[in-house]
Parts: structure tokens; sequence; C-alpha cells
């Protein structure tokens, strides 16, 4: 007798990345943050998504990154897509994304994140001598995609322009470049094995 058996579903893969904004300076060592904007894409779909506190400020803050409410509903469409992956797919995320992320839920009296598998690619193996950001390891790998650069000044100005699409366009980027950096390790033989992250 033949057992016929359901083929495993590939997991959902989700890809994303925050901006963020420092909120002081206290301890060189450890320099408060706050999340501007998210973007995200599920892996291998073309459509991507992106929230920005700004997106839902209140015209009498002045500070929409500082204000509960608008992160809270920035966090709001983020959130059902991390709770319905398998694993996420980010650059450094397991050291500064996901804990930042957890900090603004914390922030806004929401539920901390859940455990979840993380694919962190600042992570693919045990190299001296070279500079592991995002847009050098991209070049290095051959990925078609460019890193939008911004200077200081830059990220200072792109954050008076309202709606703030050049931060929203600068995530955006950075997710389509890390999609290409894991298909590029897993293809090269650098992929590590997702890592459980829990809060």
């Amino acid at each position: 007798m033949q057992i016929l058996t359901e083929p495993k579903p590939e997991p959902r893969l989700l890809v994303y990345d925050v901006e963020t904004y420092a909120t002081g300076f206290a301890d060189p060592a450890w320099v408060p943050q706050v999340v501007t904007c998210i973007a995200w894409k599920w892996y291998g779909e073309d459509v991507g998504y992106s929230s920005t506190s700004t997106d839902w400020r209140d015209p009498l803050c002045p500070m929409p990154h500082l204000d509960p409410q608008a992160i809270r509903n920035m966090l709001a469409e983020f959130v059902p897509f991390y709770l319905g992956a398998d694993a996420v797919i980010t650059y450094n995320g397991a050291r500064f994304d996901q804990p930042v992320l957890n900090a603004m839920l914390w922030y806004t009296g929401g539920r901390p994140l859940k455990p979840t598998s993380v694919y962190d690619l600042h992570r693919f193996g045990s190299v001296k001598g070279m500079k592991k950001g995002l847009d050098n390891v991209a070049i290095h790998l051959g990925v078609s995609e460019e890193k939008q650069a911004m200077n200081h000044a830059e990220w200072q100005r792109a954050y008076l322009e309202p709606g703030w699409p050049k931060i929203q366009a600068r995530a955006e980027s950075d997710v389509v470049i890390t999609e290409q950096v894991f298909d590029a390790v897993h293809a090269k033989g650098w992929l590590k094995p997702a890592e459980g992250w829990s809060p």
C-alpha cells in the first residue's frame, strides 16, 4: 500500500528593514533610537510595502517620530505580516531591527514580537578585514540593486520633507537589496541557517 503525503509547503519568508532616528546621546555605547519607517515584502513577490510614523501624524504634534499613536499605527500595518511569516530575512536584524521594533511595541503599549526564526545576512561567515555593511556586501556579491547612499545632511533634509518620501525610498531599496543578497549568499554557499530569536 502506498501512502500519499502532502508536499510540505514552502516557508513564508518576510524581508524587512527599518529606518530609525536617534533620540538622545546619554551613553556613547547606547544611542536611543525610534523607528521612523518600516519597509517589507514577501520573499519572491514583486509587491512591497512601507509605512512611516509621519503617515499617521497628528497635525498638532511637532515631532511625529515620537508620537506613540503615530508609531502604533505604523506598526499596525507591519505586524500582521510579521505574524504571518515562518521566518524573517534581515540585514543585522537579530542585533538591531528585531530589538528596536520590540522596543517600539513596548513604548506604544503593544505586545512583544513573537519569537521567530531570523536569517540575519550580516552573519554570513567568519571573515576579517572587510566592511560588512549591506552596501559593501551587495557590491562584492554583484547584486543588481545599488544602495541609496545618504550622508548625514541628506538624512536631515529628508526628515524635513513632507511625507518623508526619501526615507521610504531608502527603506524600500534596502529591502530589495536584502532579498538579492539573500539569494546571492544562498547560491554561493554562505547562507547560515535561520536562528531562533525571542524578545
